[in-house]
């Protein structure tokens, strides 16, 4: 029994040594064990099993494979490593893209110049290939952003520009998106990179049809609708750019949003809370800047803030060009972007060229940039090599040296103090400015104010037909108070104007008058009077500080003084400003020729009364010329003679007595300037209330043409 068990036994070993070699991977299988062990992330021994293939078969796949193992390390040894492999891959088999695909990642993480040859060779073995094309365009257009407004100093003072050199990478680079996208109409980063593109180098309306083709090909992408806002909002097409960018807003996951709406808006206003800031609450700090957007909105008529989608275009421009995506640090949070972020882009930049001065110690001039705005400079520097700019500041004794000789983290930190931010407003259409006064009178209502804004539009621009002038336009009128809450809000629209609105200025200058008018309560707040023309988007924005006047409740006080063109006292009359029975047409400018009338309307308040109730007031009425060098007007010449003064004499003094019933009085005359020479003329009323015995004055100013 025992000699069978051992010949069994003998049997078992010598058939296990027999079909052992067969268990066993030789050189043809370790390919495949290597795939194997990829698939269970069993990466340790597939690295094992393609050096086993490499060793015993020198075969391209598996120097293929064994090169993604180390590129996937990102270590500078396994970048060097993947590169050699790959490079071996490639002489087996010159074909394979996918090998060179491999390479020119590897070449990237070097430099993309490293990789521009790559991609080069791609397209010689296939013109198609949308991922070579899309990276040898996008490589190009880093060297157009390079380049353009670049320059070499040739010396101190001289400078070599390289913008032919920017040119010429425009074009190669505006081919290679162009194709890429021919090729493959998918390609998302291909249409962003060329509006870019097109944006970079002045092109803004190309910019715009190609992203308004991507916009059709991936509606649900959050960059092309934030991309196309900014370059509408750049092209002053901001109806559009606010549709984009509510579109992308509403794209963007809950922390992109946050980021982009909220973090980006604290860096902004820091400095203006201080010290303060710290002590805020996140909801606290919500409020503080929906206060801040509600008082920078630069045009109330429109139903978006203008201020807002500036900001959101300095966002999206600080995160298209600044930002570091291998730190995850958005643009807006770099040297650069913070600046763009609180003062926009920059009227001029300029890049100097890195160079090396060679003399006793030898020293590099780095590459550097240098931004122009309108009151200051500032300059960044590529410090480390790494296309990451940093604040210049100088560097005694470093070899390492900026071209630009300010100390910009010392002038950021003091403009950050005194301006922490500069704004434009930016509207669809041009800007114009319109004359415009603004008059006050107690209300009828007990302890309010009535307020009339009226102002002129130039006559010229509008078309008369028959007795009326053809000028679209909206308006508004609004006040806040001083948290801006909004105290009185009124908007309207205007097809035509009355020629009887017009009021003629001597040298072709005619205005036409319109008046807006709202009662308030006498507290400080914010006034904004807007106009917006339809013909070409024009506006007219006036927001101002303002407090409206509180009248005495006994003592003697006075309304402002209306200079008018024309007054009446029939309300039905279609004279734009009515008053208490007064209908008039108020000059905004204060500017009449010298042989019109020049009608003058006032109210006083609280009069003393007889046992008739009536009262009784004397009005001076001084009339002198302001000088522009000393502010008070020499004789008034010939008026002078006239009334009877010497030439020493500085004014003409005109006393009228009034007598009417009631406590408050409507004063209105026509003030004959006929003889007075052209000039700037300050008329003051001084109001004596003969029975009360208070005196009261108001002062407002003429011009004569």
């Amino acid at each position: 029994m025992k000699q069978v068990f051992l010949v069994s036994f003998i049997i078992l070993v010598f058939s296990y040594v027999v079909f052992s070699q067969y268990l066993q991977p030789g050189p043809a299988d370790y390919y495949e064990n290597g795939k194997s062990a990829l698939l269970k992330n069993d990466i340790k021994s597939a690295e094992v099993y393609f050096k086993k293939s490499i060793r015993e078969n020198e075969d391209a796949p598996s120097m293929y494979e064994l090169a993604k193992i180390y590129y996937d390390r990102n270590t500078i040894r396994g970048r060097t490593l993947a590169r050699e492999l790959l490079t071996d891959a490639i002489y087996k088999e010159p074909k394979n893209l996918s090998y060179r695909y491999l390479l020119a990642d590897v070449y990237k993480k070097f430099s993309d110049h490293m990789a521009y040859g790559v991609y080069k060779d791609i397209i010689k073995i296939d013109s198609t290939s949308p991922k070579a094309l899309y990276n040898l365009g996008r490589i190009d257009a880093g060297d157009f952003n390079d380049y353009h407004n670049s320059v070499i100093s040739e010396g101190r003072y001289e400078t070599l520009s390289l913008e032919n050199y920017a040119q010429e990478s425009f074009r190669s680079a505006k081919n290679y998106l162009e194709k890429a996208i021919k090729y493959d109409s998918t390609y998302t980063e291909a249409y962003l990179h060329l509006s870019f593109l097109f944006e970079d180098n002045g092109k803004i309306p190309e910019g715009i049809q190609v992203l308004q083709r991507a916009e059709q090909l991936f509606p649900e992408d959050k960059n092309v609708h934030l991309y196309l806002g900014l370059l509408f909002y750049e092209n002053s097409r901001i109806d559009s750019a606010f549709r984009e960018y509510q579109t992308a807003l509403s794209l963007m996951s809950d922390s992109e949003r946050t980021d982009f709406t909220f973090n980006s808006v604290k860096e902004v206003i820091k400095p203006a809370l201080g010290d303060q800031f710290k002590k805020y609450s996140d909801e606290q700090l919500k409020q503080v800047i929906k206060y801040f957007w509600n008082i920078s909105d630069p045009l109330y008529l429109t139903s978006y803030n203008e201020r807002l989608l500036e900001h959101y275009s300095r966002v999206a421009y600080a995160d298209l060009r600044f930002s570091e995506p291998k730190k995850h640090i958005p643009g807006w949070k770099t040297d650069r972007g913070e600046i763009v972020l609180r003062y926009g882009e920059p009227l001029k930049r300029e890049r100097f060229r890195p160079f090396i001065n060679a003399g006793g110690s030898t020293r590099i001039s780095m590459k550097t940039d240098v931004w122009y705005y309108k009151y200051f400079t500032v300059g960044f520097t590529d410090q480390f090599m790494n296309g990451n700019y940093i604040f210049s500041e100088p560097l005694p004794g470093d070899r390492f040296v900026p071209q630009f000789g300010g100390d910009t983290p010392m002038l950021v930190d003091y403009l950050r103090k005194i301006q922490f931010q500069i704004y434009t407003p930016k509207f669809e259409g041009p800007t114009f400015k319109v004359p415009y006064d603004i008059a006050q009178f107690k209300s009828n209502e007990f302890n309010y104010t009535d307020v009339y804004v009226y102002y002129g539009i130039d006559a010229n621009d509008s078309l008369r037909t028959g007795s009326f002038y053809h000028e679209k336009y909206k308006w508004g009128l609004f006040y806040f108070d001083t948290l801006h809450d909004p105290i009185f809000t009124d908007k309207g629209e205007i097809d035509s104007i009355s020629a009887k609105h017009k009021v003629d200025i001597k040298g072709g200058e005619n205005l036409l008058v319109n008046s807006l008018d709202m009662t308030v309560y006498p507290d400080s707040g914010q006034l904004a009077f807007e106009l917006e023309r339809k013909s070409d988007n024009g506006v007219s924005s006036n927001h101002i500080p303002f407090y409206p006047k509180k009248f005495s409740l006994k003592n003697l006080d006075i309304s402002n003084v209306i200079l008018a063109a024309k007054l009446s006292q029939d309300s039905s009359d279609v004279l734009p400003l009515k008053r208490n029975g007064y209908s008039m047409l108020p000059n905004p400018a204060s500017i009449f020729s010298t042989g019109k009338p020049i009608y003058v309307y006032y109210e006083l308040y609280n009069l003393g009364v007889n046992q008739n109730n009536l009262n009784d007031f004397e009005q001076k009425l001084i009339v002198r010329k302001k000088d522009e060098n000393s502010g008070i007007g020499k004789a008034i010449n010939s008026v002078l003679n006239v009334v009877g003064l010497g030439k020493k004499k500085e004014e003409v003094t005109i006393t009228t007595k009034y007598q009417t019933h009631g406590r408050s009085s409507q004063v209105n005359f026509q003030l004959n300037m006929h003889n007075y020479q052209p000039g700037d003329y300050v008329v003051t009323f001084l109001i004596t209330d003969l029975i009360s015995k208070q005196e009261i004055s108001k002062e407002v100013k003429v011009t004569l043409r």
